[in-house]
């Protein structure tokens, strides 16, 4: 009798056992930091010579919560585009003393800009965002904390977070002294110095970073606003170059219509003809 009750409590117990193992292999896991999935990349896009772009970050976050990260893009051509704070334009050397020319003067156009947009992106609302240039204008590095006051109420980004914008990289897209278009810049993301973290500290590794393609494209005759082509605005445009001194900064951007080499009201009355009566389009 007593064999055959060892026999039914060694039987229960496997049976338990056997149980045990299938609630822990059926029971979800919590997800670890090291499991998650992040994907950030940047879209392709145009810009114009002399135009401020703002180039988006997207964010693809399947599985947990980001309560910090660190990005670091770089651009292959500085001399097309740059990122802030104030960086020089141009540099020209002005003779002062003519015709000897022994005393020189030196004028630098400055541009003074922030190099990351937070409004309408995820990193507006954290409580600590800093993006700067990191010594080369095509270097820009951005970094942000939920939790920077430690009052344990931080925004950062929810999991499940499907392409959205982390935040946007401001470019300033340089002048040159000829229109030109199809020049291509590429911005990198760099291995370093990219990477999140959840809100206890764990580092996370995105398993995959983007950079894009920027293309240059050659302004368009009348166009003084970066709209792609000549209307109405860009008449209010020359009117205010021509009378008040307001042109384009950028000298790829054509304001003398009818080859006078002046902006004028002859210009503004080139511009009306060509927008509203069909007449030829604007250029030298």
């Amino acid at each position: 009798m007593f064999g055959r009750l060892a026999n039914a409590k060694s039987r229960l117990f496997s049976g338990l056992s056997l149980i045990s193992i299938l609630a822990v292999a059926l029971t979800p896991q919590a997800s670890r930091a090291q499991d998650t999935t992040i994907f950030v990349s940047i879209r392709d896009t145009f810009a114009y010579p002399g135009q401020e772009i703002h180039l988006p970050v997207m964010i693809t976050n399947l599985r947990d919560s980001i309560d910090g990260y660190q990005i670091q893009y770089q651009a292959d051509r500085p001399n097309m585009i740059f990122f802030s704070d104030t960086v020089a334009v141009e540099s020209l050397i002005i003779c002062a003393n003519p015709p000897a020319c022994t005393v020189m003067d030196t004028i630098i156009d400055t541009v003074s800009q922030t190099p990351v947009d937070a409004q309408g992106a995820l990193t507006s609302t954290w409580e600590w965002v800093s993006g700067r240039n990191l010594g080369l204008p095509t270097l820009v590095r951005v970094t942000a904390i939920a939790d920077m006051t430690g009052d344990n109420k931080p925004h950062g980004i929810p999991p499940s977070t499907m392409d959205a914008t982390l935040v946007s990289l401001v470019a300033f897209v340089c002048c040159p002294p000829d229109p030109f278009g199809g020049g291509l810049v590429q911005l990198l993301p760099t291995f370093l110095n990219f990477d999140f973290s959840d809100p206890w500290g764990q580092l996370i590794t995105p398993v995959s970073k983007r950079g894009a393609t920027i293309r240059i494209l050659a302004p368009v005759p009348g166009d003084l606003d970066y709209s792609g082509s000549a209307d109405v605005m860009d008449v209010i445009r020359i009117i205010e170059c021509a009378f008040q001194n307001s042109c384009p900064a950028c000298t790829a951007i054509r304001t003398d219509f009818n080859c006078d080499q002046v902006p004028d009201v002859m210009d503004v009355i080139f511009l009306i003809e060509y927008v509203f009566q069909g007449g030829p389009p604007p250029g030298c």
